[in-house]
């Protein structure tokens, strides 16, 4: 394969990220090196609408070579002093240069000086801040200037939003992002509390509640209308005295149910999410009352959802085989049987549910969901990304190896069913997992015949592209 200008051209305009970013760190260390490129620097900065691979391929020569990262930094700072503006996603790949990819701290610290002598507008600030963020456990000496750029935000629906954003993508909570989120608390607005606070208690990791508790005290609210039932469920929210306890949780679903007036469902949710707890722990003395509560409530999923939400994670909802010595009349031996009685053909996340139960569940619960799954196998329609699921599907997958034969039966089902009436956006990723796990989804192919042919011959392509370029 011939190397001259106009492959290179070609090849920082693949759609490959990898091909173009590799062939644009092939001409900056060749610039930073002072050895003959293809491209003066004024060219390659001229390619900077392409994906950010003009900053990626600085970054990965310097990564390559970290004794070019003052060269490199005396072009930027060239090129500010000459009036000319950075585009804005130079500033996070630096950061995220710096934070993951040298492992030097002199390295690291001649970024963050670079970086923190810039002054940053309301445009460039939200990349700027949403980079500190996913970055500063990693490298906590951006603490100070993610403070100062946090301060700089304009709006605080804006600084709401960074954080949902860095908590949705990073699910943790280290002790520098941490103390950071404590110092926002005053900068968000009580309409932006909850969602903020719901986020916060999904995140798996101790330093959540602190930050959630501290939101909840800043925007305290009462509602008259949830208080009574929120009341009286308080008393099961510690261990007290169980007899009493539990004669006014009997007393309460004996008022429900015999109830001939209209209810609003919502105060039947309340009732079950204040006493989720109690009920999960005291499963044989409650089975049989919940069961005729939720019957009247027509087997409504949101009584499952929550009961779901009260095990912390849905291992310990599938691992855990014994509840206790229920009555014969009870319909529900365990949580997991109410989805005996739930629609789930058009309901990917039970789909998903009793999947994982297949694969890590105890043998009762594996059987049962098994027996639930071949029922509804021939008629499902889950929807939704696909893209979404891929992810899900796989830990459920690498649990156990080799894959059991039930799991890739139900979980080719599943995803076929998936492509068939969600969406997909990635076929290459999607082609990679099914050809990994060695599935079983005719609807792959009916649907997406044309893209899977067009995908393979591009592969072909880029794989002698790399060879050339790797070696």
């Amino acid at each position: 394969m011939e190397k001259n200008r106009f492959e290179f051209e070609k090849w920082f305009a693949s759609d490959n990220l990898q091909i173009a970013s590799l062939a644009m760190q092939y001409q900056w260390k060749a610039i930073l090196s002072g050895n003959q490129a293809f491209f003066t620097e004024d060219e390659l900065w001229e390619k900077e609408n392409r994906n950010r691979i003009v900053i990626s391929g600085l970054i990965l020569a310097v990564r390559q070579n970290p004794d070019l990262l003052p060269q490199a930094l005396d072009i930027l700072k060239k090129k500010l002093n000459n009036n000319k503006k950075l585009p804005t996603f130079v500033w996070p790949e630096l950061i995220n240069g710096a934070s993951f990819l040298l492992k030097e701290e002199e390295h690291k610290k001649m970024i963050l000086d670079f970086v923190m002598l810039q002054n940053f507008n309301q445009d460039e600030l939200p990349d700027v801040v949403g980079s500190l963020l996913i970055c500063l456990d990693k490298m906590p000496l951006w603490y100070n200037f993610a403070v100062t750029c946090i301060n700089h935000v304009s709006s605080n629906r804006e600084i709401a939003l960074l954080l949902l954003g860095f908590l949705q993508r990073n699910r943790k909570l280290e002790d520098p992002s941490h103390k950071l989120l404590l110092s926002c608390v005053e900068k968000i607005s009580a309409e932006d509390a909850p969602e903020l606070i719901d986020c916060l208690l999904k995140t798996p990791c101790p330093n959540r509640y602190d930050v959630a508790l501290s939101l909840f005290k800043h925007h305290f609210e009462k509602k008259d209308l949830e208080l009574r039932i929120k009341a009286i469920c308080n008393v099961f929210q510690n261990e007290g005295n169980l007899m009493l306890q539990q004669k006014l949780l009997t007393g309460l679903f004996f008022f429900f149910t015999h109830y001939e007036g209209e209810i609003d469902a919502k105060y039947t949710y309340l009732l079950i999410d204040g006493a989720k707890k109690f009920l999960i722990k005291h499963w044989a003395d409650n089975c049989y009352y919940l069961g005729k509560f939720w019957y009247k409530f027509h087997d409504a999923p949101e009584f499952f959802m929550i009961l779901r939400s009260a095990l912390s994670n849905d291992t310990n909802l599938v691992l855990k085989s014994n509840w206790g010595s229920c009555t014969p009349l009870a319909r529900l031996k365990s949580p997991l049987h109410m989805l005996s009685y739930i629609q789930i053909f058009n309901n990917t996340d039970f789909c998903i549910l009793l999947l994982r139960a297949v694969a890590q569940g105890s043998i009762e619960n594996k059987n049962l969901a098994s027996k639930i799954l071949v029922q509804n196998d021939h008629n499902l329609q889950c929807d939704g990304d696909v893209d979404t699921y891929l992810p899900i599907l796989q830990s459920i997958f690498n649990y156990e190896h080799p894959m059991s034969y039930e799991v890739k039966k139900f979980g080719s089902a599943i995803l076929n069913s998936l492509i068939e009436f969600g969406s997909v956006s990635n076929i290459s990723e999607l082609y990679d997992f099914v050809q990994c796990y060695n599935l079983d989804v005719p609807a792959f192919k009916e649907r997406y015949a044309q893209e899977l042919e067009e995908l393979l011959a591009k592969r072909l392509y880029e794989r002698e592209v790399l060879d050339f370029l790797l070696h």
